[in-house]
C-alpha cells in the first residue's frame, strides 16, 4: 500500500487514486473502494481534511467521473465532521464541472450523515449545483444500498 506522507502536494492526487480495495488509508485520509463497482464507495475520515486533502479528495471523484463510464458514489460522511460553506460550495462546483464535462456519467450519489448540520450540509450542495442525477442524504448504509441497487436497475431498463 502506498501512503502519502509529509507535505501535501499535487502528487497526493495519485498517491490517494491509486489505492487499492480493502487497503486502509491513513486514519485521516477518506478511502476508496472499487470492489463493486459500478457502485464507488468512498468512506470520509472522523477528522475534517486539510485543504490540500480535501482538494486530492474532489480530484479522486471526479477521477472516476472522468472515465466516462455510468456508476453511483455512496459516500459515508457518517463519522465526519460537516462541511462548512466553503467547502460545500467547492463540492457544489465541481458537481457541476463534471456535470457539464462528462453528462450521464453520474447516475447517483447517496451521502450517509448522521447529524443534522450534515442532512443540511447535503441541501445545500444540491440548491447551489442542482445536479441532474438525485443527491441524496442517508441515515444508514443499508437504505443508502437499496436506493442505489434501484437507480442502477433503473439505468439498466432504459428509465433513466
Amino acid at each position: 500500500m502506498r501512503v502519502c506522507k509529509g507535505r501535501f502536494e499535487s502528487a497526493i492526487v495519485q498517491c490517494v487514486s491509486d489505492r487499492t480495495a480493502g487497503k486502509e488509508a491513513p486514519s485521516g485520509l477518506p478511502t476508496y473502494d472499487e470492489s463493486e463497482w459500478p457502485i464507488f464507495r468512498v468512506r470520509m475520515p472522523p477528522v475534517a481534511l486539510s485543504a490540500e486533502a480535501f482538494e486530492a479528495h474532489l480530484d479522486a471523484c471526479s477521477e472516476r467521473i472522468g472515465r466516462g463510464k455510468p456508476f453511483c458514489m455512496l459516500i459515508d460522511m457518517g463519522e465526519h465532521p460537516p462541511l462548512g460553506a466553503v467547502r460545500r460550495k467547492a463540492v457544489a462546483d465541481r458537481m457541476m464541472e463534471d456535470g457539464r464535462r462528462f453528462p450521464g456519467v453520474m447516475l447517483g450519489c447517496a451521502l450517509v450523515v448522521h447529524s443534522a448540520p450534515s442532512r443540511g450540509g447535503v441541501t445545500a450542495i444540491n440548491w447551489v449545483a442542482r445536479p441532474a442525477y438525485s443527491f441524496t442524504a442517508f441515515e444508514g448504509m443499508g437504505e443508502a444500498r437499496m436506493w442505489l441497487a434501484h437507480l442502477l436497475e433503473e439505468h439498466r431498463a432504459g428509465r433513466i
